[in-house]
């Protein structure tokens, strides 16, 4: 799932479960972010979901899809609730990966808002490197 930050420190935890059906892997996730409060702010904390499939559409190559959305509740100042504050976002996200070298992969990720507290638009580039 895609974090975007909250400006606060935080705390997250995620489980994740896989099913291998060649060429096809199916994927879900489901994880908590500890939000810490911060002076007089105490932010909400976030339970996120996530669910995808990937394809290999050759040795080195594959496609994915996926939905990710996040639950936050309201959060406080000076402990006292902040009404609106609470926020759902959902986010659609289509990528593909390709291995460059034993050691490099390119990952690229278009992601587009469904719900209206989600950004319009995501643009992911990472470039792992395993040692």
């Amino acid at each position: 799932m895609l974090s975007l930050g909250t400006g606060f420190d935080s705390l997250t935890g995620a489980l994740t479960a896989s099913k291998r059906q060649d060429p096809m892997v199916f994927y879900g996730t489901a994880s908590y972010t500890a939000n810490l409060p911060a002076r007089s702010i105490t932010p909400s904390d976030t339970i996120g979901f996530a669910v995808g499939a990937a394809l290999a559409v050759s040795p080195a190559t594959s496609l994915s899809a996926d939905f990710a959305t996040g639950f936050s509740g309201e959060d406080k100042v000076n402990g006292v609730k902040i009404p609106g504050s609470d926020q759902v976002i959902g986010i659609f996200e289509l990528g593909a990966s390709t291995v460059l070298t034993r050691r490099l992969v390119l990952n690229v990720g278009l992601g587009f808002g469904v719900t209206p507290n989600a950004p319009n638009f995501i643009l992911s580039v990472a470039v792992p490197y395993r040692f």
